[in-house]
């Protein structure tokens, strides 16, 4: 066992944050794929690799380097993320 101390090499992802608006699930779906929102628990519904995540106001959906869909709070997210330039 290599037990250590690491850090998360820098990869690139595409990321965006739920305003809570239904009307945002098309945008959300047509750039990371498939996504659908729950009326009675006002969320969208993420299929990860490991399940369904719910991503509520103010989460982000971040689509990773192996094309995976994930669901990060907000907070989180901002310890852990960086902005990048997008080149264009």
């Amino acid at each position: 066992m290599n037990e250590a101390n690491y850090k998360s090499k820098p990869l690139p992802v595409m990321a965006i944050q739920f305003n809570g608006e239904p009307t945002m699930v098309a945008t959300i779906r047509n750039a990371m794929g498939t996504v659908r929102y729950d009326n009675n628990r006002q969320c969208i519904i993420v299929r990860t690799p490991y399940g369904e995540a719910e991503a509520r106001a103010t989460d982000w959906i971040i689509k990773g380097a192996d094309k995976g869909l994930s669901v990060r709070s907000n907070d989180l997210f901002l310890k852990t993320h960086d902005p990048i330039e997008s080149k264009v």
